[in-house]
């Protein structure tokens, strides 16, 4: 969790940039919150959900994803870091990605999920440490999405880009903390491009 006593200026005015980016990209259509009603849909068949293990924001994902699957069946092979890892052009990939990759396609063939979220969330410290800007992190999560579908030879519809926005970044009271997850559209990667 970030503290705002700690927290340098240049990574003060970051934070507030990219918070500006989310707004722009939620206005713009590049990211849809994703609505009860799809997730119970998504959960009926069980999830396999590729997600970063960070505690501040793994429970509200998981809490959120399990209310809307009555056998609770969440499949999770996570790593610091997340969806994001299974782009090919991430430095995490050849060790981490390739690791995430061989874990979701068992889960696939043994059956533990008709649905596969690749989630990637912000702030992100795996992110910082790499010194990824936000726009990266979406883009690589929109490839691992990509590339894990073309692994698997399913339709788009089954593999879904999720990011999760904690919007109160500064907010140590979990029960006031504002976060969303939202699907990451295709229209993002114009967005970011422009």
């Amino acid at each position: 969790m970030l503290d705002k006593t700690t927290c340098s200026n240049a990574k003060f005015v970051q934070l507030e940039n990219d918070l500006s980016l989310l707004s722009k990209l939620k206005e713009e259509k590049g990211l849809a919150e994703i609505k009860d009603d799809r997730l119970k849909e998504l959960g009926t068949e069980g999830i396999i959900a590729v997600v970063c293990p960070d505690g501040f924001q793994k429970h509200d994902v998981f809490g959120h994803l399990c209310k809307y699957n009555d056998q609770k069946q969440v499949h999770d092979p996570g790593l610091n870091g997340g969806g994001m890892l299974m782009c090919p052009t991430n430095p995490h990939y050849a060790l981490e990605g390739r690791a995430l990759i061989n874990s979701v396609t068992g889960a696939w063939k043994l059956g533990k999920g008709k649905t596969i979220i690749v989630l990637s969330h912000w702030p992100c410290g795996q992110a910082d440490e790499d010194n990824y800007p936000l726009a990266r992190v979406l883009l690589d999560t929109l490839t691992a999405d990509d590339h894990l579908t073309a692994i698997l030879g399913v339709s788009s519809e089954v593999v879904l880009p999720l990011f999760h926005v904690d919007w109160t970044p500064f907010e140590r009271n979990l029960e006031k903390k504002r976060r969303r997850t939202y699907v990451i559209k295709n229209a993002a990667r114009k967005i970011l491009a422009g």
